[in-house]
């Protein structure tokens, strides 16, 4: 989920002269993390990201909340998504779904998502704020739109309980 690269890995100047190949440092963690810190005197957006994607996967979100606002903040959209994550799971919703209109605004077909099963599952809204944001999604191609926008349809009629069936995939992209 946070670690996008092709076949796997991407490796990154941290110095200048040290390369850090996060498939590799993955497995030796303080090493990667020591690294990444090292490299984020750069500036560079990737690496913020990565490392509080690497501190949220290892359950230090307090730790991870800072690097994912630098990183969204200088523009990172995959930044802003997974800040929403964070944020969401710390408690703080509405905050999450600033960062997620954000990204979606900018394209981002996971934060729609994100934010239709947010007003559907969370606040507990009408369904049609949740209709909106996965027609958004499957307007730019989401995997998932057509499947969610077909379990709202049919807990509007009544076929299934409204939210039960969002409630799981809701969950378990949280965990993603």
């Amino acid at each position: 989920f946070f670690f996008q690269a092709e076949d796997g890995i991407r490796d990154y100047k941290v110095t200048g002269v040290q390369t850090c190949a996060l498939p590799i440092c993955f497995q030796r963690t303080d090493e990667a993390i020591h690294l990444l810190t090292k490299g984020a005197t750069t500036g560079d957006s990737e690496i913020y990201w990565n490392l509080g994607g690497m501190l949220w996967s290892l359950g230090r979100m307090d730790e991870s909340e800072p690097w994912l606002r630098r990183a969204a903040e200088n523009g990172h959209v995959l930044a802003m998504v997974s800040l929403g994550i964070v944020l969401q799971q710390s408690g703080c919703g509405e905050d999450a779904c600033s960062w997620w209109r954000k990204a979606a605004d900018l394209g981002n077909g996971d934060s729609m998502i994100n934010l239709g099963l947010f007003e559907f599952e969370i606040l507990g809204e009408s369904s049609s704020g949740a209709r909106f944001w996965f027609e958004q999604a499957m307007e730019v191609g989401h995997p998932k739109a057509a499947e969610l926008l077909e379990g709202l349809n049919r807990a509007e009629t009544g076929a299934e309980p409204s939210r039960r069936s969002h409630r799981s995939l809701f969950k378990r992209r949280q965990r993603e």
